[in-house]
């Protein structure tokens, strides 16, 4: 399976509704095929924004950048950031949404920079990297 990294959406009215798909992309020359099946960062790169935990602090990025199998099942947010392989730094949660749904997540080969982004977009949650001088402290986590 092809995916690229830019795509082109058109959009139509059916029923009253706005529907969006996304067009055949293979016929056109001008976009780059990623291979999922062989670089899932590249992969990534397309989904989670440039900025998303970003820090010019070499060892949290590597940390960030480090690739793992997942398997998390009925995650709630009190839960998820005690959760291997993201427990390894320390997180400062404030205002996690109540009664929120379960996140479920199975991957063979996510980073931990994916996994905080998915937890993010699923629960609605704002993080950054937040520093104590020169070093990067904590991740505030904080519903929106």
């Amino acid at each position: 399976m092809k995916f690229f990294r830019f795509g082109l959406f058109q959009m139509t009215t059916v029923g009253g509704l706005l529907a969006m798909g996304l067009s055949s992309c293979e016929t056109n020359s001008d976009f780059e095929p990623v291979d999922t099946t062989r670089d899932a960062a590249a992969t990534a790169e397309m989904i989670i924004p440039s900025g998303f935990l970003r820090t010019d602090y070499a060892p949290l990025t590597r940390w960030m950048d480090e690739r793992f199998e997942v398997e998390y099942r009925n995650m709630t947010p009190e839960l998820i950031f005690d959760q291997a392989p993201i427990a390894d730094i320390r997180y400062d949660t404030r205002s996690l949404p109540k009664d929120a749904p379960l996140f479920h997540l199975t991957s063979n080969s996510i980073s931990r920079r994916e996994i905080l982004y998915k937890v993010s977009e699923f629960w609605d949650l704002d993080m950054s990297i937040e520093a104590e001088g020169d070093t990067p402290s904590y991740v505030l986590v904080s519903g929106r």
